[in-house]
């Protein structure tokens, strides 16, 4: 029989990204005056090659915004219905380009007016950030690396013609979202693209680091960028955005075009709504800076969900305001948490109400809102209409005034609903068999992997450490009944997440890992990407889901060999193998 604990509840709200973190400059290229954090000025030179400014340029009334998709019919951008009757579409430089090519969690430039009650969108621009080969992925804190790029995602991360579990080393990917002021990039939408999209050019964004003049050269986090035989638009700079398009080979990126992403209002429009992230605040000057640019505060700023004590580096904001004399003045600062959840989980609809806009999954309903976020593989105009009885669906969720609402729900293809998933949230109750967490009784399995703050323990040290309100993330697979098999448990009692690290390199915690081999050292040991690999007799090992013995294991390794390691950290950077994969091509 479940018991409940009279445990408080733990709070968990999952950061945004516990680093500084810089997203995309809104609304055109160019050249623009860029302040370094912490430095006193910065290094700048004219561009090899300056594009002319477009002819015919005229002002517009209407409003500026910068977000993500949320959704179609015409398109819905943070919640808020745009018609696109006579919108001006450009995908990545090409104008006239059809609403059937964007999709929800593209992150995209939206200029609007206003026709009475009815809002439209003259123009929709969306550039993508990142197009490569996926290099190497860590499943445990969540992060692929993207042409020497390190991209992170979650749950909100929209995946395209992939899933989270489906994606693999090799894969070619595009990738929207903000670039972040360390180097690396959160995604909001990642997208497998054929093996032929784009030749073999790759494209990469983030901020301009250890600028070198006299070489043509500059960084982007472990990135070198190569930019002497390149076209460059705009003026580069140390700390400022921009895009580099070439070819990628050992952290050093050859450029052919560096673009600088800048924004520039040049009085085309009356406002402006800017979500991105702050990167400086400067409290005695009014100024904030958010997606790399600076703004000033009006005296009568007002804030919602916060107030100016919250305003910090890398924190999400959405800023609205107005120009004056071409100047952009904050008026409002919303404080957004839009990539927190309290939960995850799968499951078929038990019980849907369209004019309430709730469903039912296991033993909880869930709402709906004019934020949600939906996905379907083939249904662009998928919608809470769209949903059927006994759809199976994945839902991320936020408790919100005690009830379950929902931030995404994505009707799961038939080849996803039986591939590894995820259950997340707080423990509701729980037992020495079975606990309940987001509506489902998931059973303790003797078989399956048990890990509480990062190191693996046995099931009774597991159940003795349970608590209600504790957060509980939970692998496994759903059979064609429904049923879901747990195979490994991870609970958090120490908060580890507030000092801004990942678990790599901690010299202890459990990994989950995939990467091509640099190296074999020895008759039991290999190099994973950088780190090195110990296995043992006691470690499982698989060739094409096919169990083997260490010799034999070994004995068909090979350098680029892709490989995807579960274990724990025995130094900072060796991994004692638990499970070991070879996943031929």
């Amino acid at each position: 029989m479940l018991v409940n604990s009279n445990r408080s509840r733990h709070q968990l709200m999952k950061k945004f990204i516990a680093l500084s973190v810089l997203p995309f400059a809104l609304f055109g290229c160019g050249g623009g005056d860029s302040t370094e954090l912490n430095e006193t000025s910065n290094s700048s030179a004219p561009p090899p090659e300056t594009a002319a400014p477009p002819e015919g340029t005229a002002t517009t009334t209407g409003t500026a915004k910068r977000g993500i998709i949320t959704g179609f019919g015409s398109v819905y951008l943070d919640g808020e219905r745009y018609n696109t009757d006579n919108t001006n579409i450009i995908i990545n430089g090409r104008e006239g380009q059809s609403i059937e090519s964007l999709r929800v969690g593209m992150n995209i430039n939206l200029v609007s007016d206003e026709d009475g009650e009815i809002l439209s969108a003259q123009q929709i621009e969306y550039d993508s950030g990142l197009k490569g080969f996926v290099q190497s992925i860590d499943r445990v804190n969540r992060i692929i690396t993207v042409s020497g790029v390190e991209v992170f995602y979650g749950d909100l991360t929209h995946f395209i013609a992939i899933s989270q579990a489906s994606l693999s080393v090799g894969d070619r990917v595009e990738v929207s979202g903000y670039a972040l002021a360390g180097g690396q990039f959160q995604a909001t939408y990642i997208e497998k693209e054929s093996d032929n999209d784009n030749g073999e050019n790759e494209y990469i964004t983030g901020l301009i680091q250890n600028l070198d003049l006299d070489n043509m050269r500059f960084s982007i986090g472990n990135v070198s960028v190569d930019y002497s035989n390149s076209r460059v638009e705009g003026a580069l700079a140390n700390q400022i955005l921009a895009k580099a398009e070439g070819t990628f080979n050992d952290n050093d990126f050859v450029a052919t075009e560096v673009e600088v992403e800048n924004y520039d209002n040049d009085d085309k429009y009356e406002e402006a709504e800017i979500e991105g992230v702050i990167t400086g605040y400067d409290s005695t000057a009014n100024t904030l800076d958010v997606n790399g640019q600076q703004f000033t505060l009006s005296d009568s700023v007002t804030f919602s969900n916060g107030s100016s004590s919250d305003l910090k580096v890398g924190v999400l904001v959405e800023l609205k305001g107005s120009f004056v004399n071409g100047s952009f003045v904050t008026n409002h600062i919303e404080f957004e948490n839009e990539y927190s959840n309290d939960g995850v989980l799968k499951g078929a609809i038990t019980a849907i109400d369209y004019e309430a806009m709730t469903l039912t999954i296991g033993g909880n309903t869930y709402f709906a809102n004019s934020q949600t976020r939906y996905e379907a593989e083939n249904d662009q105009y998928f919608s809470f209409t769209s949903l059927q009885l006994n759809d199976f669906v994945e839902v991320v969720y936020a408790k919100k005034e005690e009830r379950f609402t929902i931030l995404k729900i994505e009707r799961e293809r038939e080849e996803e609903r039986y591939e590894e998933s995820e259950i997340k949230g707080q423990i509701i109750a729980f037992s020495n068999s079975e606990i309940e967490v987001s509506g489902l009784l998931i059973p303790l399995s003797q078989q399956a992997i048990y890990v509480v703050d990062d190191s693996r323990v046995a099931l009774t040290e597991f159940v003795n450490l349970l608590a209600s309100g504790l957060y509980v993330e939970i692998s496994g697979t759903f059979d064609t009944d429904g049923i879901f098999s747990p195979a490994k448990f991870e609970l958090e009692i120490q908060d580890n997440d507030d000092d801004g690290d990942d678990d790599r390199e901690g010299g202890s915690g459990y990994v989950e890992l995939e990467d091509r081999i640099t190296d074999i050292l020895s008759a039991t040991s290999f190099t994973l990407g950088s780190y090195t690999v110990d296995i043992k007799n006691a470690t499982k090992l698989e060739i094409d889901d096919r169990r083997v013995s260490v010799d034999e294991f070994m004995a068909v390794l090979q350098i680029n060999d892709i490989v995807e390691v579960e274990g724990t950290w025995s130094s900072n950077s060796v991994i004692n193998a638990y499970e070991a994969e070879l996943e031929n091509d």
